[in-house]
């Protein structure tokens, strides 16, 4: 299994050289689903070995196919090779467009009272605190600030409980 989008690890596999003439690779491709069906099958890919043979290295786009149930699959022998693709698309702008946010989020130590502070605001609106807080603290610490950001917020945790 692998979880990034890129797989490059080698593997080396002795095949005789009688059988690569009849030997295919078989690349089926799932998506993991939380619903109680099941995973569902996307496609799969059928590469005939002696394709690869012909050069030590191979480097093409195949479109996936449909399940090919015609042909009956004899359990012994078969490999197998899951992979887990997970997409994801950020839009990342240049950072200057991020400085005017930057800047509001260190200004959060020095704001009164600390909870109407952006970075104090952004962790109350957040579902997952962890999200919120591991951004804001490498921030923090990349500028220096995150012990005034803390101690602020540790100083008004303690006046709110007097």
């Amino acid at each position: 299994v692998t979880r990034s989008c890129s797989y490059n690890r080698k593997s080396h596999f002795d095949v005789e050289e009688e059988h690569v003439e009849k030997m295919e690779i078989r690349i089926d491709l799932w998506n993991a689903s939380n619903l109680k069906f099941g995973d569902e099958f996307l496609g799969e890919l059928r590469l005939p070995l002696k394709i690869l043979k012909q050069s030590s290295f191979h480097q093409a786009w195949y479109f996936l196919q449909p399940r090919d149930n015609s042909k009956p699959v004899k359990p012994i022998g078969l490999g197998s090779l899951r992979l887990n693709v997970v997409y994801t698309e950020d839009h990342v702008f240049p950072s200057q467009f991020y400085d005017p946010l930057r800047d509001l989020l260190l200004k959060s130590a020095d704001v009164e009272p600390v909870s109407a502070s952006a970075a104090h605001v952004l962790g109350e609106v957040c579902r997952e605190k962890q999200e919120a807080a591991i951004p804001l603290v490498r921030l923090f610490l990349h500028y220096g600030k995150i012990v005034p950001f803390i101690s602020a917020i540790a100083n008004a945790e303690i006046n709110r409980t007097l």
